[in-house]
């Protein structure tokens, strides 16, 4: 089984889009770390996630695959497609073929010919191999609190609201490579922060909300044919 977004992901998302749109000086960092003090930046800002609400009922494929290839080590190489393609988490199938051999990686190609990292090592010989995932996609809502500090936290809010809310920051997210796309944020609140010197800071809070399509890649085994045995039925 394997999850194609973690919150972890999602937050870099978030972050790159902070750094592209913040000043070179502002510094981004999660909140809620043990043992970890202020930055030494006048101007940061610290995001702690808050939310995960379901936007939709699940969505659920079926991949099914037949092709030749062949294992040595823990790389399969497919010389030919029968029908389907691999994605990171099929069940390889096939004679002689290791219990629960899953695709761990593509290497080359696009789920046809190419090779494939595995999670078993082993050796097989060139044959007629199979593969089958479900796939379920939750889509969720994602609410993030940023806590912008330091003397320019008001300019910086502003920054962060505007472009959040516009092309820019759709095209940002898009170039971070993962599932992420903003939605909308709340408006600035001022709420001074009380630092371990027992001193004043000025913090504003903006909640930036974005939708992440985590996919869950569980292995499924298909039949590729039927034999039909017929029973005699005894006549009392």
């Amino acid at each position: 089984m394997s999850l194609s977004l973690t919150e972890a992901q999602a937050l870099t998302a978030l972050r790159s889009f902070l750094t592209a749109i913040l000043p070179t000086d502002v510094v981004v960092i999660r909140g809620q770390a043990n043992r970890t003090p202020e930055p030494k930046a006048v101007n940061f800002v610290v995001i702690t996630p808050l939310f995960r609400e379901r936007l939709s009922t699940n969505v659920d494929n079926y991949i099914d695959a037949v092709f030749t290839g062949s294992i040595a080590g823990n790389v399969l190489t497919i010389t030919a497609v029968g029908y389907g393609s691999l994605v990171v988490g099929s069940q390889i199938l096939g004679v002689n073929v290791a219990a629960n051999t899953l695709v761990l990686a593509i290497n080359s190609g696009s789920g046809g010919i190419g090779t494939y990292t595995l999670n078993n090592s082993q050796t097989v010989n060139s044959q007629k191999l199979a593969a089958g995932v479900m796939t379920l996609l939750q889509a969720v809502k994602m609410t993030v609190q940023m806590d912008s500090h330091g003397p320019a936290s008001a300019d910086n809010a502003h920054l962060i609201t505007t472009l959040f809310r516009d092309a820019v920051g759709v095209v940002l997210f898009k170039i971070s490579g993962f599932e992420v796309a903003p939605l909308y944020t709340t408006d600035p609140k001022q709420i001074p922060f009380i630092n371990g010197e027992l001193q004043v800071e000025n913090r504003w809070t903006v909640d930036a909300v974005m939708q992440c399509n985590p996919l869950i890649t569980l292995s499924q085994d298909f039949a590729d044919q039927l034999s039909i045995l017929l029973q005699p039925v005894p006549i009392p």
